[in-house]
C-alpha cells in the first residue's frame, strides 16, 4: 500500500496533514477549473453523509481523495449546521473504523502512540512468575478478571501466551476510550478486563474501536472550529445547494411516538424498572420518576401507569396519583442516558443503547425501525 493511499484512508493522521499543506494548494485555487473534480468530490462526502449515513470506501484517485477531505471540512464549516457536523464527524469516524479493522496490530499501535500519544504496548511475556500450582488452577478454573487481579500482583506467564495477541493500553486512555457510550457495556467495565500494573488488556478489534472514540472527537473539533475568512463563491453555492437537501433528509428522519404504546420496545433500563415493581422491589425515589415520566412521555394514560406501581411494597394510590398527576402537568423530561447510569439506573445495554442518548429516544427509534418498509 502506497503512502499516499494510507493518507487517503486516514486524513486525520498527522503526516496527511503535512502532505497536504506540502502541496501548497490554496483556497483560492480551487476555483480553477482544473480542480473540479476535487471539489465534486468534497461536495460528494457530503452528499453520502446526508442521505446514506455512510462514505464510499473505493475510489481512483488517491490524491483527489485525500484532497477532497479540507474541501468537506470547509463545506461543513460554512453550513454552520450542528446537525451537519455531527453527521460528518460520524460518517467519516464510521469508515475509518471500517479501515481499521482491517488493519495490522502493528499498525494500530502506531496510529494509538503517534496520534494520540497513548500508553500502549505489547504484551509482555517475560512477566515475573508465580507458583506452578497457582498457575494450573489459573489454568483449570479460569477464574474471573477481577479474582485474578486481586490474586496476582503480575500475570501468569501461561496466560500471556494465551493472550499474545492483545495488547495493553494505560488506564487514563482506556477509560477515555469509553466515557461515552462504550462503558455502559458490561463488556468494557474495567470489573470484566484483565487490567495489570496500570494497563488495560484490549484484542485488536477492541483497539480499533477504542481508536475510533478519539477519532471521533478530533473529527468533531475539526468540523467545528473550521473559519473560512472569504471563502471562494464556487463553496459557497455548494453549501446553499445542499442546505434544503440536508432539511429535507431530516425531515424524513423524524422519528414520532407511535400511535399506541408498545412496551415490548421499551429499552432495557424502563424494562427492568417495570419488572421490578411489579416483582414488589422497592424501587428508589429516581427510579420510579424517570419510569412515571418515561410512560408518560411515551403516551401511557395516567390511570394505566398508576396501575404500574401497585405491586410497590409502599403504594399509595392518593400519594402515587398526585405525583404522577404533577410529573404529567409539568411535562417532566424523562432523564438521559448519562443521568440513568449515573443514577446506577442503566440495565443490560445493548448495541441500540451505543446509539441512542435517552430512553425515550430509544423507544422512538425501535418504533421508527419498526414502521419502515
Amino acid at each position: 500500500m502506497s503512502e499516499l493511499h494510507t493518507f487517503a484512508k486516514y486524513p486525520f493522521l498527522s503526516e496527511a496533514s503535512d502532505f497536504i499543506s506540502n502541496t501548497g494548494l490554496s483556497i483560492g485555487d480551487l476555483a480553477h477549473e482544473k480542480f473540479l473534480p476535487i471539489v465534486n468530490r468534497g461536495e460528494e462526502r457530503l452528499i453520502q453523509a446526508i442521505l446514506k449515513s455512510r462514505l464510499s470506501t473505493e475510489w481512483q484517485d488517491d490524491f483527489q481523495e485525500l484532497m477532497s477531505f479540507p474541501v468537506a471540512v470547509m463545506l461543513t464549516g460554512l453550513s454552520r449546521d450542528v446537525r451537519l457536523i455531527r453527521r460528518m464527524s460520524l460518517v467519516e469516524t464510521k469508515r475509518v473504523y471500517d479501515f481499521l479493522q482491517k488493519e495490522s496490530k502493528d499498525f494500530l499501535l502506531d496510529i494509538a502512540q503517534k496520534q494520540f500519544h497513548w500508553k500502549v504496548q505489547r504484551i509482555d511475556q517475560s512477566l515475573t512468575k508465580i507458583p506452578e500450582y497457582l498457575v494450573k488452577w489459573i489454568i483449570d478454573s479460569k477464574p474471573s478478571m477481577s479474582l485474578l487481579n486481586k490474586i496476582c500482583l503480575s500475570v501468569p506467564e501461561e496466560f500471556v501466551k494465551s493472550h499474545k495477541d492483545m495488547v495493553s493500553i494505560d488506564l487514563a486512555s482506556y477509560l477515555r476510550g469509553i466515557q461515552k457510550g462504550l462503558g455502559t457495556n458490561l463488556k468494557w467495565r474495567l470489573v470484566n478486563r484483565i487490567v495489570n500494573k496500570g494497563y488495560v488488556w484490549v484484542d485488536a478489534n477492541e483497539l480499533a474501536r477504542l481508536l475510533s472514540e478519539d477519532i471521533y472527537r478530533f473529527y468533531s473539533t475539526i468540523f467545528k472550529k473550521v473559519r473560512v475568512a472569504t471563502p471562494p463563491s464556487e463553496l459557497v453555492s455548494r453549501v446553499r445547494k445542499l442546505t434544503p437537501i440536508m432539511a429535507r433528509e431530516l425531515k424524513k428522519r423524524v422519528m414520532p411516538l407511535p400511535r399506541d404504546v408498545q412496551p415490548e420496545l421499551f429499552p432495557p433500563c424502563m424494562m427492568n424498572l417495570l419488572c421490578s415493581l411489579d416483582k414488589g422491589v422497592d424501587v428508589p425515589h429516581m427510579g420510579r420518576f424517570s419510569l412515571a415520566s418515561f410512560l408518560l412521555a411515551s403516551g401511557m394514560p395516567q390511570e394505566a401507569v398508576i396501575e404500574k406501581y401497585r405491586h410497590a411494597p409502599d403504594f399509595n394510590v392518593e400519594t402515587t396519583s398526585g405525583q404522577v398527576a404533577q410529573i404529567a402537568k409539568v411535562g417532566y423530561v424523562p432523564p438521559n442516558c448519562k443521568t440513568m447510569q449515573n443514577l446506577g439506573l442503566c440495565y443490560q445495554p445493548n448495541e441500540i443503547c451505543q446509539k441512542i442518548s435517552s430512553p425515550l429516544r430509544y423507544y422512538k427509534y425501535q418504533a421508527w425501525k419498526k414502521r419502515k418498509p
